[in-house]
């Protein structure tokens, strides 16, 4: 006896030491398996902070070579996009090509024995130009050509040269001779324009190149108007258009002529008597014009259209040193620019999102010359009788806060505004990141959807748990909630090629299908309800549907059927034209209706299959006793069961919701793709997933645009956990205020 009791507690020993190994390893991987989930996560967002956190790094200047001697004052000053050569031009006409390397001159050429009177550098990409004028009316472009060549031991030598686009002779500019006072130029593929000023005169001289059907010689053919100046310019420019041309003197006042000097519009940049202009320069492409003034201010100003369809020079934002500037130096292709002022400070300014970027004093002496590096990474200064090399930390002067979520105003349109437009063929282009239209896309397409899911979705679940009957339910509860696993590509292919030529071809029966639909079924149920009780109990309880599914599809015909004849008694026979002509709204043939339809089959499985188990999941006490005591099924459902089910239903909304926000693939291929702010139900969008989707493969790696991609994925994470955050606070309170039903 004593024997089997010892062998029964051994084996109850070794059952109970294998179910708690059991237990400790089941523990164990659900440990593992839920770590691996947080950590996963958390790994997602350190991923996305390495690749956003630099767009929050400042600019910077150091210091990274040794000074080398340069005793004569220079005229310009230029590098490389590599750093290894820079050009200088002093004025004694002397161009020499510098190692930056040794300090040694590689080269030197002297261009001419007449004084330089004046000296406008044109910068474009990667390239330079430089136009020389002298005392007696003549002029020189010039253009450095720097090649790499490789030795046996594949060390990299930069060759310098110079090239003459007009000749290696001096141009005549003016007929009679004058001395040229100012220069300015721009050079496009098959012309060049100069304006230039005497003393009495501003002349407009054009140089258009014709080419040899021989030989392919390239000669220059010469036009010039002129006009009696009305004040000596201290400033001239040209925009890359040729079709403003400013005269500035240093008081502020300005003339802006047209591209053949036969139209003008005055104006005075500074608007102030007690100042005076102490640097101005345009930035890339010379539409925009930086202006500084004696106390230390900055102001940005380009042509804006009136409401007289006229463009006229409009100031846009201002900055404000420490002290006034002496020199404006504009990076090649961004809006950016350099400024020093006599204190030896140098400041770095980004016009579009408004920023000082940084401001660092780099010598204690007074700047003479500075110049900016093809790549914007490097600038050369030159203070007294040294010329110094240092790097620029500035990869993301584009980004800020303000630019990105306030509306900026942006060269060439009429006010500021919300646009996300992130690159362009043009070299021109001002990169635009506004997250505010993709923002308002994602609220906007998730809006629609759930106001198409969230009726159906709801209702379907209610009535499948509540009054469908079970062998129905069997088959209908399966049959939607497989639908959860249909490839939305599926879903947004098909909405982009039948279902919007579809929409678009019967738009009035879109807008009649809810109408016809609910007057059908109140008819519907009306006649049902004085039928007689034998043909009534034909149907068991819940059967109803078996009759309402026929006469729901048959209204839908119906409202497609008659979507002609309404659409040519009520709308002319063009629904499109009418909605324009008559109500001012545009109509895409990708649009919110399309992206309400499509989004919203892909998301009602979700939200139908958690209500129904939340309605079907209310205890059966509470509806018989709600029954009991009287109250309709009708009664019941809304006044007990969605009360008690209330906080499920929530939480499928909200789950709902935010398959919403984060789909990809139905609105990239259903919607016009198009970042606007209208809530127009006719107008497509762009969501921040289809704008990651569409752009990151395209997307330079490193860039700020790259990075800012990151940004918007780090910012669709943060409204999904918002959405996700409300949804478990108020369903936690719907589950205390009515748990007690």
């Amino acid at each position: 006896m004593k024997q089997d009791n010892t062998e029964t507690d051994l084996n109850l020993a070794k059952t109970f030491t294998t179910r708690n190994v059991k237990d400790l390893i089941t523990k164990l991987v659900v440990y593992a398996g839920g770590g691996s989930v947080l950590i996963a996560l958390g790994l997602i967002f350190v991923y996305l902070g390495i690749e956003v956190i630099p767009l929050f790094q400042g600019a910077n200047v150091e210091k990274t070579s040794r000074n080398f001697e340069s005793s004569t004052s220079l005229l310009h000053l230029s590098l490389e996009e590599q750093n290894k050569v820079a050009l200088s031009i002093n004025k004694q006409g002397i161009i020499n090509f510098v190692d930056m390397a040794s300090g040694k001159i590689i080269s030197q050429n002297k261009i001419s024995d007449n004084k330089i009177t004046a000296i406008q550098t044109l910068k474009e990409s990667s390239t330079i130009h430089i136009l020389i004028a002298f005392e007696d009316g003549t002029v020189t472009l010039i253009k450095p050509e720097y090649k790499s060549i490789y030795s046996e031991k594949t060390e990299k030598t930069i060759v310098p040269s110079l090239i003459y686009p007009l000749g290696n002779e001096p141009i005549q500019l003016h007929d009679d001779k004058a001395e040229i006072k100012n220069i300015a130029f721009q050079l496009n593929d098959e012309m060049l324009t100069i304006i230039s000023a005497s003393s009495e005169d501003l002349y407009l001289t054009s140089f258009m190149q014709e080419e040899s059907f021989l030989d392919d010689e390239v000669s220059w053919v010469k036009e010039q108007v002129s006009i009696k100046n009305e004040f000596v310019p201290d400033y001239m420019f040209i925009d890359q258009a040729v079709q403003n041309i400013l005269v500035i003197n240093k008081s502020g006042n300005f003339i802006n002529y047209n591209s053949a000097l036969t139209n003008k519009q005055t104006g005075d940049f500074l608007q102030n008597n007690s100042l005076n202009i102490s640097a101005a320069a345009t930035l890339s492409a010379g539409s925009s014009l930086l202006v500084a003034d004696n106390e230390g201010g900055i102001s940005q100003w380009f042509p804006v259209r009136n409401q007289n369809n006229v463009f006229k020079y409009t100031k846009i934002r201002d900055f404000k040193l420490n002290a006034p500037a002496q020199r404006i130096i504009p990076e090649y292709s961004r809006k950016v620019a350099f400024v020093y002022d006599a204190e030896g400070i140098v400041s770095i300014l980004h016009t579009t999102s408004g920023q000082i970027l940084a401001s660092k004093s780099l010598t204690n002496s007074n700047l003479d010359e500075l110049a900016i590096s093809p790549r914007s990474n490097t600038i050369l200064i030159k203070a007294e009788n040294n010329i110094a090399l240092y790097s620029v930390h500035n990869e993301h002067p584009e980004f800020s806060m303000s630019a990105i979520w306030n509306k900026v105003w942006y060269e060439g349109y009429e006010k500021p505004e919300y646009i996300w437009q992130s690159s362009s063929s043009s070299n021109d282009f001002e990169s635009k990141f506004s997250f505010m239209p993709l923002a308002f896309g994602t609220l906007k397409a998730a809006f629609y959807a759930m106001l198409f899911a969230t009726p159906l979705g709801v209702l379907a679940g209610a009535y499948t748990a509540y009054f469908m009957r079970p062998r129905l339910r069997k088959i209908v509860k399966p049959t939607v909630e497989i639908m959860a696993a249909l490839p939305t590509v599926i879903l947004g292919f098909l909405a982009g090629l039948w279902l919007a030529p579809f929409v678009e071809n019967n738009l009035p029966g879109i807008f009649c299908v809810p109408i016809i639909m609910l007057a059908g079924i109140v008819v519907l149920s009306f006649i049902w309800s004085v039928m007689p009780k034998q043909i009534r109990n034909l149907l068991p309880d819940g059967g109803e549907i078996l009759i309402l599914i026929p006469a729901i599809i048959f209204l839908i015909w119906l409202a497609f059927y008659l979507s002609p004849t309404l659409e040519i008694l009520l709308f002319n026979g063009n629904t499109r034209l009418w909605l324009k002509e008559t109500l001012g709204v545009g109509f895409d043939q990708r649009n919110s209706i399309i992206i309400g339809i499509t989004m919203g089959i892909a998301v009602i499985p979700n939200i139908f299959s958690i209500t129904e188990d939340a309605v079907y999941g209310v205890p059966r006490s509470l509806t018989n006793g709600s029954l009991a005591l009287g109250a309709t099924q009708w009664q019941t459902m809304t006044k007990v069961i969605i009360l008690t089910a209330s906080p499920a239903i929530f939480s499928a909304l909200m789950i709902g919701m935010g398959r919403a926000i984060g789909e990809t693939m139905i609105v990239l291929m259903a919607t016009g793709n198009t970042p606007i702010m209208d809530f127009n139900i006719f107008e497509g969008m762009r969501t921040l997933a289809a704008n990651i989707a569409v752009e990151m493969p395209e997307a330079e790696v490193g860039s700020t645009h790259f990075r800012l991609l990151f940004l918007s994925a780090f910012a669709l994470f943060i409204l999904t956990f918002i959405f996700n955050t409300l949804s478990e606070i108020i369903s936690t309170r719907l589950r205390k205020k009515y748990s007690n039903l």
